[in-house]
């Protein structure tokens, strides 16, 4: 009951993702909403409120430093990850990432290649490998104050990159040996897998985020006397 007690926020959230997932397998032939693999539905809809409440966290944390006068580098970090996380919650509800993979397919004239649907995972690249150095360096730091909290962070780091590497092998191997011949069983496997990841990556990041904005918060109340 103490580990639970010290841990209330990771073991609620952990309790919700499995209900999400749970009614992904019971209503998903019923209730499209409730499909982890659907766009604007429940799952998108609770895992962008995870990501924005991680952009929240950050951004106040970022305010703390400002006004403690912290160093400017650890300020940037903070405020990179803010950014990252905010326009994460905002893709997850609005599926910005396949828009505008669309939108670049119709560009390059591979709206008709097989796999086209992926193309976002290329474009991104860079930008998935920008978030990861500054995602090390937000990790670096905060195990420096606050160890449990980076190893929140980490873990949701390595979920995140679960989830990724799944949807590259769906989109490599799942999408033409699967649904191009009509069996679905890979496709839906790759689903829960992967966003199970996702859910329980930002669930253990907005955890250590948590974890560190309290005790930042708890530690430099004394500015708010002055």
């Amino acid at each position: 009951m103490k580990i639970v007690k010290h841990n209330w926020l990771f073991w609620s959230l952990l309790c919700l993702d499995t209900a999400v997932v749970v009614i992904h397998l019971l209503g998903q032939d019923v209730y499209g909403f409730f499909r982890l693999d659907g766009e604007q539905n429940l799952n998108s809809l609770f895992a962008g409120l995870k990501f924005l409440s991680i952009g929240a966290l950050t951004l106040m944390q970022f305010f703390i430093l400002q006004k403690i006068d912290e160093n400017i580098i650890k300020r940037i970090v903070w405020l990179l990850v803010t950014v990252s996380f905010v326009y994460l919650g905002l893709d997850e509800m609005a599926a910005l990432h396949e828009r505008i993979g669309f939108v670049l397919n119709n560009l390059r004239g591979a709206t008709d290649a097989e796999g086209a649907s992926f193309n976002w995972i290329v474009y991104y690249a860079p930008l998935i490998l920008v978030a990861l150095l500054v995602y090390a360096r937000f990790i670096a730091l905060t195990l420096k104050e606050h160890r449990p909290a980076a190893m929140y962070m980490s873990a949701g780091i390595l979920l995140f990159m679960t989830g990724l590497g799944v949807e590259v092998v769906s989109a490599r191997i799942v999408y033409p040996r699967g649904i191009m011949s009509g069996d679905f069983t890979l496709y839906f496997a790759s689903v829960l897998i992967e966003e199970t990841a996702e859910l329980v990556g930002a669930t253990c990041f907005l955890v250590g985020v948590w974890k560190s904005f309290t005790k930042s918060f708890q530690q430099n109340l004394v500015w708010k006397k002055t």
